[in-house]
């Protein structure tokens, strides 16, 4: 296999290697964003619902439904924690991937610069070829008028 074809082989590689990395990408970001969401309605309940339980302790409430009020706040600061949690992992994952992306990608850019730099090379080649023919070629030209 020649340089050009192997370069361009590895070049589709990746090419093909940094769209799947990019996709996935998207899709971490997208579920990156919708954490974030649903942690933002988790804290709105947990700041609506202690809003209420503060308003109803100054009722005066009984104590079962005071224990209970406290139990629910506190699993709904529970489940706020975790999403934080799901929250860091995502973004620690997000960011290993944006990590793999950009080598993947400077792979990529090394590699059409290499076809690049390899095409201009074969063309700089052609071009001597085709100056060295024409000069042959002149130079048979210039004999032949002189021969007659």
């Amino acid at each position: 296999m020649s340089r050009a074809k192997t370069l361009e082989y590895l070049c589709g590689l990746a090419n093909m290697r940094e769209q799947d990395l990019r996709r996935s990408l998207q899709s971490q970001q997208h579920l990156l964003a919708q954490l974030r969401q649903k942690f933002a309605v988790l804290e709105g309940y947990l700041q609506q619902y202690g809003a209420e339980f503060q308003q109803r302790q100054t009722e005066s409430m009984s104590g079962p439904e005071l224990l209970q009020w406290r139990g629910f706040l506190g699993q709904l600061a529970d489940v706020l924690a975790q999403q934080r949690m799901l929250i860091a992992e995502q973004q620690e994952r997000l960011t290993a991937l944006e990590d793999q992306w950009r080598s993947v990608r400077a792979q990529e850019q090394g590699l059409q610069r290499m076809q690049q730099r390899l095409f201009d090379e074969q063309k700089v080649l052609l071009m001597r070829r085709l100056q060295k023919d024409l000069d042959d070629w002149a130079l048979r030209a210039a004999r032949w008028g002189q021969s007659r």
